[in-house]
């Protein structure tokens, strides 16, 4: 109930496939309320439950880490003391790269020290709370390991953003085109995927479900069919396709695969901005003065974008050969 708290919050658990669950609040407690403690140890109850009576399982697991306020359970506080933050090449971008962006990204100030300071805080406490998502998946493997079903589980391992950390200005937040807001982790184990490999496929957050389907039926749908007819209709219907494939085999990604030669090579990125007026951001209208202005989402940060990548067809050539671009069109006065 409500969203990304650590401590001090209440939760609705229901046991048997219930719909109805039954409120539970938590409080302060170290020791026992940890909301990420809370997820995992859910987890390893419910891996040791069904693989105990030898059933398929699906467990989705969504910690709040690293969200805010970025709260690191007590045995990781200090972890990283004076931990920075990454000075990527795009970092407090200079007046000649801002002037090449669009209309809201221009307002932005350069990164003082203070800003600096503040955002080397965030980033302390996010990777100190991110030590316990550490813990939690090594708890998780372990698990399955006792239980003789490690060799036979998938686990896909994603995010659902980037995030910002003074990439062109922008001192926090995740709602822009660039590669930092929208590239996300994307680690995947399981039956027959090579380890220590990377796959050069383009594979969107779209791809998962009908992957998870794909890895729920015995030889894949797409090669035999085995789907009852009203799952297959369902998966037809999905914007996303199978990666499983380009894990098992490298093969292309491809939603009709009409052609065996057809793989993705661009996808949309869109979003909607938050403001209500013109000027609008989080807190106030007028916006603030751009020597204080560092996280951008107005009205006019509304935008569609198609994001291309074509690569050579030897996916091992590493360099993007061929176009590499984003084109986008911006909801504000310059169209």
């Amino acid at each position: 109930m409500g969203n990304s708290q650590y401590y001090n919050y209440g939760t609705i658990q229901s046991s048997n496939g219930s719909r109805e669950g039954q409120e539970i609040h938590y409080h302060q407690d170290y020791d026992k309320d940890y909301f990420p403690d809370l997820v995992a140890n859910f987890t390893l109850e419910s891996i040791r439950t069904f693989t105990a009576a030898q059933q398929p399982f699906l467990a989705v697991v969504a910690w709040p880490t690293a969200h805010m306020p970025f709260t690191p359970s007590a045995w990781a506080e200090g972890k990283y003391n004076g931990a920075t933050v990454l000075k990527t090449p795009n970092y407090n971008a200079s007046v000649e790269s801002l002037r090449s962006k669009h209309w809201m990204m221009r307002w932005l100030a350069p990164i003082d020290p203070a800003t600096e300071a503040w955002m080397n805080a965030v980033y302390q406490n996010r990777t100190e709370a991110l030590l316990s998502v550490d813990n939690h998946i090594e708890q998780f493997i372990h698990a399955l390991e006792q239980a003789g079903v490690y060799n036979n589980t998938y686990i896909i391992y994603t995010s659902d953003n980037g995030w910002q950390l003074g990439q062109h200005r922008l001192s926090y937040d995740k709602r822009q085109l660039y590669e930092n807001d929208i590239r996300v982790p994307f680690v995947v184990t399981g039956p027959g995927v090579p380890p220590n490999t990377t796959s050069q496929e383009i594979v969107l957050n779209i791809d998962i479900a009908p992957t998870m389907v794909d890895m729920a039926t015995s030889h894949g749908y797409q090669a035999t069919g085995s789907l009852t007819e009203e799952i297959q209709t369902v998966v037809d219907q999905m914007d996303g396709a199978s990666f499983l494939p380009a894990l098992h085999h490298h093969s292309t990604l491809n939603k009709e695969k009409k052609n065996g030669d057809v793989r993705r090579h661009d996808f949309l990125v869109s979003y909607h901005g938050r403001g209500y007026a013109q000027c609008d951001n989080f807190w106030s209208c007028p916006a603030p003065k751009p020597e204080n202005y560092h996280m951008g989402d107005w009205s006019n940060n509304t935008y569609h974008c198609v994001r291309t990548i074509l690569r050579n067809k030897d996916d091992t050539v590493k360099k993007v050969v061929g176009e590499n671009s984003i084109y986008c069109r911006f909801l504000d006065d310059e169209n």
